[in-house]
């Protein structure tokens, strides 16, 4: 199961999920238009976890400069292409006392539509779930936030939380 800490971080990284690897908010790429965010992520193990994110230019500022900081703490390599519609990131992060190299492609459609795949390789492999992992994440603008709703709040199971480090006073 996909854990609470990374469905959070994915979706503040919208375009670098960090479900298995600390690929960080890449600065190349592209800033999600502002609005609400619906991303599933599955790694076809269980069932993909759903949640929705209310985004604005701040939140994406502050997710990439979170970002920023992942990579340089746990990353001895990194590197980032852009080709047209396709982003290709491969890193190898050093998470706990464990490896992980990544490979990701991501596909971007208009402003409005992502889906990467990355697929990671863990020395030595996670209890219960090997060495060899892939896990797809798809996003999909919604339209505007709802009323309910603002810059930095998200949806997991039904359940609101503001993110941390984004609440009021935070920006």
């Amino acid at each position: 199961m996909i854990r609470l800490s990374s469905l959070i971080t994915a979706a503040l990284c919208g375009f670098a999920p960090l479900a298995y690897a600390p690929v960080a908010c890449a600065q190349d790429m592209p800033a999600r238009k502002p609005g609400l965010w619906e991303t599933s992520m599955d790694t076809g193990r269980s069932d993909a976890q759903l949640m929705s994110l209310c985004v604005d230019a701040v939140v994406e500022a502050k997710a990439r400069e979170m970002g920023a900081g992942t990579m340089g703490n746990v990353c001895s390599q990194h590197s980032t292409r852009r080709d047209g519609a396709t982003i290709t990131s491969d890193s190898v992060c050093q998470v706990g006392s464990r490896q992980v190299t990544s490979h990701s492609v991501t596909t971007i459609t208009g402003d409005s539509a992502y889906t990467t795949v990355m697929k990671s390789h863990f020395d030595p492999p996670m209890q219960g779930a090997g060495a060899d992992q892939t896990m797809t994440q798809s996003a999909k603008w919604l339209g505007p936030c709802p009323a309910d709703m603002k810059p930095g709040d998200m949806m997991i199971n039904g359940m609101k939380m503001q993110m941390p480090g984004f609440g009021p006073g935070a920006r």
